[in-house]
């Protein structure tokens, strides 16, 4: 072949190589085009359509988030009011999309997708918000703020309140979480709470115990237990049958209960069950019956919760009361008056002595009539004057009476310390006070215009404060063991409760709705 020859199939050929380069990269060019612009897309989902029926949950809760959203390219679709998140528009094969709803973390994924319907099951976590939590421990009862308590949230982190109460956990995560919280006197807490900047505030209920008679188990009278807030409610004995328990008395250490009951089933006049007293624990254990109860008209404990006053009957038959002094001890009862029918006993505010009348009986034209003081720890009786009289005690040393004296009503005043009356004119209301477990205040229930509440003062009877403003408080109040609370029933029309409150900052609080026997309960 001549040169020439050669140099023009060189030129022919390089320009061959050139146009099938040009194509290629028109080809290339083209197919970025189409990339690019979303055709091959657009292409493959008319070639292989797909459509997809999504449903969001929480993670590992399965609560399905009907708020969710799901976008698949373009494609974006909110979930129905069932849930459920209807996509259309997309093409057999890998799909990438987004899913996500409000306070959750937004997640990416791929859906493989065949032609036609798809169903898909997708998960978010929740969104971690943390921040810095400031809250307060305070007592249930008074919202005094509790100091040295011990928070744990969700087993990990652990603090402990300062003097005012507060606490701080930084970097925390927003949202329910298990908080325990322990102090010495206060029931362990252990619940889930919202921890939020709203959540300011947590109360612990002290420990200590209520008790209280309702019809709640059906339409009699049983004897239960509960917590000051009302929780952990308990029916202290089984109730027997048709027959009742009520009016249950707590001892001030808060170990036993004595209460009245039909349990027996022993009939009196008109064919009624006769109301007797038991005694048990604070569990309900070791039941005792009281000899010589039948039909009480009053009970209450001694100081120091060995021994049992009350008035009552001798037979279920019989009408005329006796005043009866038991000993846990040695499980008897001993009769204080020797003779007469007894009414009217008022406990001394410490619970050392009664005072009580004695009247004649019809048969008994020469029995001796009166006002008696009977101290309890002795079984010792003096007689403070031979007229029956309304009485009560002024405090622990002071014993208010007044009688018909031809006509008039003398107001006097018995000094036990000294044996002495004397005339008294000071202010003359029926109060029934009971004296705190430091033996510093008196609480009591006043009527001051038309409105019955409760007060404490101090043993003097000075420095009187009012605890409450229900205005329908009622029966005998009872204090905590501690000295810090007051228990007190309050009855108004279609209502009757049992309430509790703080001494030093008062905010009575309902503990329980409660049918109440007056005179009974204490």
């Amino acid at each position: 072949m001549d040169p020439a020859t050669s140099e023009q199939l060189s030129v022919s050929f390089s320009k061959r190589k050139f146009k099938i380069a040009m194509i290629a990269i028109g080809i290339v060019a083209i197919i970025i085009t189409i990339w690019q612009t979303g055709l091959a897309t657009i292409i493959y989902q008319k070639i292989m359509p797909a459509t997809v029926e999504a449903t969001v949950y929480e993670k590992g809760a399965k609560n399905q988030l009907k708020n969710a959203n799901l976008t698949c390219g373009k494609n974006t679709a909110m979930a129905d009011q069932n849930g459920t998140i209807k996509l259309s528009g997309l093409h057999a094969g890998k799909n990438k999309c987004i899913a996500s709803a409000p306070q959750y973390n937004a997640r990416e994924l791929t859906l493989k997708l065949k032609r036609g319907a798809n169903k898909a099951d997708i998960e978010l976590e929740k969104a971690v918000t943390k921040f810095t939590w400031e809250a307060k421990i305070v007592d249930y009862i008074d919202k005094d703020p509790i100091a040295s308590a011990t928070i744990e949230v969700n087993g990990m982190e652990t603090t402990r309140s300062s003097d005012e109460g507060k606490f701080t956990f930084r970097d925390i995560i927003k949202g329910k979480e298990t908080v325990k919280i322990t102090k010495a006197g206060y029931i362990p807490k252990d619940a889930e709470i919202d921890i939020s900047p709203d959540t300011k505030e947590i109360e612990l209920v002290p420990e200590g115990k209520v008790v209280f008679s309702s019809n709640r188990s059906g339409d009699k009278q049983a004897v239960y237990t509960c917590n000051y807030d009302g929780s952990d409610q308990k029916m202290l004995i089984e109730r027997i049958d048709d027959t009742e328990d009520s009016g249950p008395v707590m001892d001030k250490n808060e170990k036993n209960v004595v209460f009245a009951s039909t349990r027996n089933k022993e009939k009196g006049n008109g064919g009624y069950y006769a109301r007797q007293l038991f005694y048990t624990n604070l569990e309900g254990q070791e039941l005792t019956q009281i000899p010589d109860s039948y039909n009480p008209n009053y009970y209450q404990w001694s100081s120091d919760g060995r021994k049992i006053v009350y008035t009552a009957n001798t037979s279920a038959n019989e009408y005329s009361s006796n005043f009866y002094i038991y000993d846990l001890d040695s499980q008897e009862s001993t009769k204080i008056n020797l003779e007469g029918t007894v009414y009217g006993l008022s406990l001394s505010p410490d619970k050392e002595y009664v005072a009580w009348n004695q009247s004649r009986k019809s048969d008994e034209a020469d029995a001796e009539e009166g006002v008696y003081l009977t101290k309890i720890s002795a079984n010792t009786t003096k007689k403070v004057i031979d007229k029956t009289a309304s009485i009560y005690f002024i405090n622990s040393n002071r014993l208010y009476y007044s009688y018909n004296d031809n006509g008039q009503y003398p107001s006097k005043v018995y000094t036990i310390s000294s044996e002495q009356s004397e005339d008294y004119a000071g202010e003359q209301e029926y109060k029934v006070k009971v004296l705190s477990p430091k033996q510093d205040r008196l609480a009591y229930i006043s009527n001051r215009d038309g409105r019955s509440n409760v007060f404490i003062s101090d043993h003097s009877g000075e420095n009187e404060k009012v605890l409450t403003s229900l205005g329908t408080a009622t029966g005998i109040v009872k204090w905590s063991k501690n000295g810090k609370y007051i228990t007190f029933e309050m009855r108004s029309t279609g209502e009757s409760a049992l309430y509790v409150v703080g001494i030093d900052n008062p905010n009575e609080r309902k503990i329980v709705d409660a049918t109440i026997q007056s005179g009974h309960m204490q």
